[in-house]
């Protein structure tokens, strides 16, 4: 094994197929460092014991060893620099897991690994060999020590007589009773196996005929079954007592078994070399070709009868991938060097039928055991496949694999390449912003396969309709990007208004089914006074949402004062500050009272929402409801209200009735009501002390889904307050038909009551229609005593205001 060819070390560029091969290896891999390991293979974690993740996160290379041989392993320091010697062998206990130790074979080279020094190391099982090993040690001490103590059998047999004399261990030795043990050859034979008969005759024949001594190795098989080989020397000696032979016998069964566990290592060791994936090629000292494995001639397409004794560029021929030059021969470089060789670039091989291989190589030197160069082993791995892969990479890299145009990162470094040299050449470009209209009716009507042809449509439309130098580019879902070089905004204009034209033009059909589609595109000038590519993608967006709210399908330019932009801003920045809130715990709860006008009135109180700010500042809900509810944030906010409320309402030891506001989406989401079902159950709030408020607006506007929410959780004791009641067109209308208990006016009417006398016919009107459907009446913004006397007297049941308590923490 210590002379065979070795695995060369990973280098920089050689990740994908040394991990491939690693992991197809029965060799155990480990790319550590002082302080923990890098990389193991499977066949490590298999050694060793302990999975990949208890390896590489929570032990050391030392944790490994046994606390005796710990130095072991530090003798080898991987921070060595790659010109000392790149290869070195350790024999050592191995720790296992289950707390076993096993000897392996360390085979220790540096490398670079990512960037930073380490050890490669691969490590072999060599258990078996090491115990064959000791065991033939101990077989060979008894030899030595069987005239002292009479391991061995020392006889003595007359050929004509055929008596045989053997000393004392001799029961031992043929495991068998002194009356058992052989007293003539004869005896002996029976002792001996049939085929191995024959060899002792021809052996006493030679011996007696040429006065050779008499040597060789046969088997016995003792009584009990046992099988033991014996080493037998002797010698004639004639005498006048006629023809003896003396000698002696020693007991080679575990040297026997030693030399077959060291010949089933080495078997396995060039089975193992002949099954990796890797071409392997082993030359001499001179660069000639000594060995090859299977892999190897299949690449080369030379055999090894053929390739041994050539030199290694006739049969390894390795062309630069780019300019086809041959490149330089790795066994050369590594001969004259002395340590590892790692091509950094790709070759390719070019077999003698014409065929053709991309691979990655490294060479490393073979030392005798003075440390000399004696040779070179070749290893290289195909690595065509991975090659087109990468190419395949880095083409996605760039570019949206449906339709083939750039993709949004690439985009962006086009139009940050723009930002940049306008500054300095003071060009003027142009970047517009495209959305596709009404794309989610083809994908929910079609299917996305539709969706995807309609993309890959509109994608080549848009591309035969901009100018040669212009960028464009599919950001993402049914939007693309254009930027137009050298263009001004009038220009720009005309071309995104003919992309418009374009597409609303195009008719796509699919499966018998037409499908009309349009764009909205906002405009955004590129030059010297732009913002960063954050501001002008910002821009550009924006603008497209104001061609969105305009009609959609036409293009709006942006201009630094655009009022219609100022306020898409405005809404994101609200956006951007719910999602802040939501991730720094930014809202806070509290509540105002709503006070019983007659005595003996239940108290009541509304649950409002705040959203505070780093600075502190607090912003009550209708500063930010508008985007929520734009943005479809509202629903999140309901969640979090309904979820953080209810346990702390449970928790205040009064008996206080408590409104808390739901909106419209909440309303159709059946997760929503789960939600509140589960939250009325695990807080353990009495649901009689529990009102949700909802506007009249939303209820009409998902009228079926809200009766079943109100039906549900009115079941579950629940109660209803038709809040902002008046607004509708149609209010009188729905309000038979929705199962409310409370009608809030708007306080659009009780903040005029006393001066305007419409107002407060509207105000008494409600309050008696209400009474007469059984509805308690609340008027909301009383904020002066004259407008509550006024109430009293008309006999509404609450009032609710800054007069009568303003908002506080919950």
């Amino acid at each position: 094994m210590s002379g065979g060819p070795r695995p060369a070390a990973p280098g920089p560029l050689a990740g994908d197929w040394f991990r491939t091969v690693a992991e197809t290896t029965a060799a155990a891999l480990f790319v550590y460092d002082q302080t923990r390991f890098l990389y193991v293979n499977p066949a490590a974690c298999e050694l060793t014991g302990f999975p990949e993740q208890e390896l590489l996160l929570l032990l050391r290379p030392r944790d490994l060893l046994l606390p005796e041989q710990v130095d072991a392993l530090a003798r080898y320091r991987p921070d060595r620099p790659l010109a000392s010697p790149a290869t070195r062998r350790d024999e050592f206990v191995m720790r296992r897991k289950d707390g076993d130790g096993r000897w392996v074979l360390l085979t220790t080279t540096v490398i670079q690994w990512h960037g930073r020094t380490a050890a490669l190391g691969t490590a072999h099982d060599v258990t078996e060999r090491i115990w064959a090993e000791e065991a033939l040690r101990h077989s060979q001490d008894r030899l030595q020590l069987a005239q002292k103590a009479g391991r061995s059998i020392v006889w003595e047999w007359d050929v004509a007589s055929d008596r045989m004399q053997l000393s004392s261990f001799a029961m031992e030795l043929f495991g068998a009773s002194s009356s058992e043990v052989p007293r003539s050859g004869e005896e002996l034979m029976r002792f001996v196996p049939p085929e191995d008969q024959e060899l002792i005759h021809r052996t006493l024949r030679r011996t007696l005929h040429e006065g050779k001594p008499y040597v060789l190795e046969h088997r016995i098989l003792t009584p009990s079954g046992q099988m033991r080989w014996l080493a037998v020397r002797g010698q004639v000696l004639e005498s006048e007592r006629g023809v003896q032979i003396l000698g002696v016998s020693a007991d080679i069964s575990e040297h026997k078994a030693a030399e077959e566990a060291l010949l089933r290592e080495q078997e396995r060791a060039q089975v193992t070399l002949a099954s990796i994936g890797d071409g392997v090629i082993r030359t001499d000292s001179l660069g000639q070709v000594d060995y090859l494995n299977p892999i190897a001639e299949q690449l080369t397409g030379v055999p090894l009868a053929e390739a041994l004794g050539r030199p290694l560029a006739e049969i390894y021929r390795v062309v630069d991938e780019e300019s086809r030059h041959p490149r330089p021969d790795p066994v050369t470089r590594c001969l004259a060097e002395g340590q590892v060789v790692v091509l950094a670039e790709p070759g390719v091989l070019l077999r003698g039928d014409g065929v053709e291989f991309a691979v990655r190589d490294s060479a490393a030197p073979i030392r005798d055991q003075n440390g000399s160069s004696c040779g070179a082993v070749v290893v290289f791995q195909d690595v065509s496949q991975l090659r087109r892969l990468e190419r395949e990479m880095a083409w996605l890299a760039g570019h949206d694999p449906l339709t083939g145009l750039l993709n949004r990162r690439q985009l962006e470094g086009e139009l940050d390449a723009a930002l940049a040299a306008v500054r300095s050449d003071g060009r003027h470009h142009v970047f517009c912003y495209l959305d596709l209209d009404e794309f989610k009716v083809v994908n929910d009507t079609c299917g996305h396969v539709a969706g995807d042809e309609l993309l890959r449509q509109l994608a080549a439309l848009l591309s035969s309709q901009v100018r040669e130098g212009d960028v464009l580019s599919r950001l993402g879902g049914d939007e693309f990007g254009v930027l137009l070089s050298d263009c001004s905004l009038e220009n720009a204009r005309r071309i995104a208004d003919k992309l418009c034209r374009t597409v609303r033009q195009h008719r796509f059909e699919w499966e018998g089914r037409a499908c009309d589609v349009g764009v909205s595109i906002g405009v955004v000038g590129v030059d010297a006074a732009s913002g960063s590519l954050a501001q002008v993608l910002s821009a550009a967006d924006a603008a497209c949402y104001v061609a969105k709210e305009q009609g959609r399908n036409r293009t709006h330019v942006y201009q630094p004062d655009d009022r219609a932009v100022a306020e898409r801003y405005g809404e994101m920045q609200w956006v951007q500050r719910i999602h802040h809130a939501f991730e720094h715990d930014g809202f806070r709860l509290l509540r105002q009272p709503i006070r019983p006008l007659a005595a003996g009135g239940t108290e009541m109180a509304e649950v409002l929402l705040r959203m505070v700010g780093d600075d502190g500042t607090a912003y009550p809900t209708a500063s930010f409801i508008a985007a929520a509810e734009r943005y479809h944030l509202i629903g999140s906010l309901d969640r979090w209200v309904v979820y953080r409320a209810l346990p702390r309402l449970a928790a205040l030891d009064e008996a206080t009735v408590f409104t808390i506001n739901l909106s419209g989406q909440s309303l159709g989401d059946p997760a929503f009501l789960e939600l509140v079902m589960e939250r009325l159950r695990s807080s353990h709030l009495p649901p009689e002390r529990l009102c949700f408020e909802i506007t009249e607006t939303a209820t009409i506007t998902n009228l079926a889904r809200a009766r079943h929410f109100l039906a549900v959780v009115r079941a579950a004791g629940c109660r209803f307050v038709l809040d902002d009641f008046g607004t509708g067109l149609s209010s009188f209308a729905y309000l038979q038909s929705l199962p409310v208990d409370f009608l809030k006016i708007d306080g659009e009417f009780v903040r005029h009551l006393t001066g305007d006398p419409v107002q407060r016919a509207l105000v008494e009107s409600i309050h008696e229609i209400g009474h007469l459907m059984g509805l308690i009446t609340i008027a909301e913004a009383v904020e002066d005593e004259e407008t509550l006397e006024a109430l009293r007297a008309m006999g509404l049941d609450y009032a609710q205001g800054y007069l009568l308590g303003r908002p506080e923490e919950l």
